[in-house]
């Protein structure tokens, strides 16, 4: 057995709770205080001074986050620093990053406070309603265009020769290290973007039978 697991198997069921909301709490605490920290980075301008082109940058290429972290941190860094307020609402968990950044276009120092308790406790798809209420959008105009799919290629094992039947037969897909078959990803599943309190905006990849009916359909009603 792991010997980390081994000595957490000891613990009772309480205390093996209590630590990870201790632990939790921890964390919030420390994502504020790297918020803050963030922020003075971006007013000393230190990412630039380090060659880098903005903090996104600084937090993905410095800090080796992921593209989805920098760009949470950034934007919610210069939130903080805008409505210190915020710092609050982290730390004891009535937000995350995700919802936080949700509300970005929606804040305001007169409603600052208002719209962070409407937003604690709710889901990422319910404060992104929210945020689509208090600034509508406007109707995204009907589109039809061709999305290019890019197959990915796969490697062969470089330690790994052809079976010696492949081999007899000239049937081998390739050299050690060179792509020897395609895998066609999956589409990406429809998506559902608040515009306001009562329109979405819906994003979806559709075959050429389907096309074909939808051009069926508005022709007819023109």
């Amino acid at each position: 057995m792991n010997p980390r697991l081994d000595e957490l198997s000891s613990l009772s069921s309480d205390v093996l709770d209590a630590r990870l909301h201790q632990m939790v709490a921890r964390e919030r605490a420390s994502l504020v205080d790297f918020l803050w920290h963030l922020a003075e980075v971006q007013r000393r301008h230190l990412d630039a001074q380090l060659g880098y082109e903005s903090a996104f940058a600084y937090c993905n290429q410095h800090l080796r986050m992921s593209k989805a972290s920098s760009f949470r941190r950034t934007a919610a860094s210069r939130l903080l620093v805008r409505f210190p307020l915020i710092a609050d609402y982290l730390a004891d968990g009535r937000l995350c990053l995700t919802t936080l950044v949700e509300l970005r276009d929606a804040l305001s120092a007169g409603n600052c406070r208002e719209v962070l308790e409407l937003a604690s406790g709710r889901t990422e798809d319910e404060v992104k309603l929210l945020a689509a209420t208090l600034r509508p959008k406007d109707d995204v105009a009907d589109s039809i265009r061709r999305v290019s799919v890019r197959p990915l290629e796969v490697p062969s094992p470089l330690s790994l020769p052809a079976p010696v039947d492949e081999q007899a037969s000239g049937a081998a897909t390739g050299e050690p290290g060179t792509a020897t078959s395609l895998v066609v990803p999956p589409p990406r599943p429809p998506t559902l973007e608040p515009l306001n309190a009562e329109r979405y905006a819906l994003r979806m990849s559709v075959g050429p039978e389907f096309k074909q009916r939808l051009e069926e359909v508005k022709s007819a009603l023109s």
